[in-house]
């Protein structure tokens, strides 16, 4: 099954659109489902229901930091 239809049935269970995205990724980047469903809560419905940032694009910027981070706390650049 591919990404984006693991993502539309996460959305179809309830998931929001943030949550979604950012769900199907977690074995890929090595960080638990539940951990990336709960930090993506309040992107649903645009960035805390606000409509001003689209959840799917916010959990993929999310993730592409988790993906490629150094994960460095002394020389974060």
């Amino acid at each position: 099954m591919s990404k984006i239809d693991q993502a539309v049935e996460l959305h179809a269970k309830g998931y929001n659109c943030s949550q979604s995205v950012a769900c199907i990724f977690a074995d890929e980047i090595g960080v638990d489902k539940k951990i990336l469903f709960r930090a993506n809560e309040g992107f649903g419905a645009g960035a805390g229901t606000m409509e001003g940032i689209c959840g799917a694009l916010s959990a993929a910027v999310m993730i592409g930091g988790l993906k490629n981070s150094s994960a460095n706390l002394d020389s974060p650049n």
